[in-house]
């Protein structure tokens, strides 16, 4: 899916809405899934020095040679700057969000082979309460799979809307372990698996709950994770984290890098 056009899939508004998810599948070709793949290692590499060294983790989830965090690429690689500010992702955010969307966060998250933690029952946008910004609508996830995710590898698993009419933040406690069932309670954990080969991507309200086990295979499972919002997400006259113009009015922008930095 390249070019500068990218057609407006009428299934995934429907599927969006009803389900809190679509798949686009297979939505990379294999030139740029093989950049973020290198992207991801460097990462990977970059963050286990600073966990051997000691230093304060970005991302306080991220453990040495079991899971990684790493934001800060978009910046950094003309590769991660296509497929965040491209035309499949502005045709994702017109979908989703509409005609006005901005970038949010990035990071890459990644698990280890035969790593021990995996991700508990949680919604992406849990982090906007916990900071005092519950009042914005939910963002949006889009889920990059680096490398095919299983049920064996780590695959994402959903309680969608249909199953689960959860289409606001319910409160997390943060003070909790992240590894613990207590930051929050759903009621249920019968989720969905949501399968997918690499280079697919799995489109997420910051609403629905969704959760993944542990890499249980002997190869990495390499994910990059983006998130846009409907408008700047700010505290205090600040933004909780990025707050870069992507779509205006429908129309898909390509910020500079000074636009990025700021």
């Amino acid at each position: 899916m390249s070019g500068d056009a990218v057609a407006l899939n009428p299934d995934w508004e429907r599927r969006y809405a009803e389900e809190g998810y679509f798949i686009v599948e297979r939505a990379l070709d294999d030139d740029l899934l093989a950049a973020l793949r290198r992207d991801a290692d460097t990462a990977i590499e970059e963050e286990r020095g600073r966990l051997e060294r000691g230093e304060d983790r970005y991302v306080p989830v991220s453990e040495l040679d079991d899971r990684y965090v790493i934001s800060g690429f978009v910046r950094r690689s003309a590769a991660v700057r296509e497929l965040v500010f491209g035309p499949l992702a502005a045709a994702i955010c017109r979908a989703a969000l509409g005609p006005e969307a901005f970038l949010y966060s990035e990071t890459f998250v990644c698990m280890a082979p035969r790593n021990q933690h995996g991700w508990i029952w949680h919604q992406d946008s849990s982090y906007l309460d916990y900071v005092g910004c519950g009042h914005y609508p939910p963002n949006l996830g889009v889920w990059v799979a680096l490398d095919d995710a299983t049920e064996e590898s780590g695959a994402l698993m959903v309680l969608p809307f249909s199953m689960l009419d959860v289409r606001k933040v319910v409160p997390h406690d943060m003070n909790k372990p992240w590894d613990s069932d207590e930051v929050v309670d759903f009621g249920r954990k019968d989720g969905v698996l949501v399968p997918v080969s690499a280079g697919s991507i799995i489109v997420t309200s910051g609403a629905l709950p969704h959760a993944s086990n542990p890499n249980r295979t002997d190869r990495p499972r390499r994910a990059y994770l983006l998130q846009y919002s409907q408008q700047p997400v700010v505290k205090e006259g600040k933004p909780v984290q990025l707050a870069v113009p992507f779509l205006c009015e429908g129309a898909r922008r390509s910020p500079s890098l000074d636009e990025i930095r700021r």
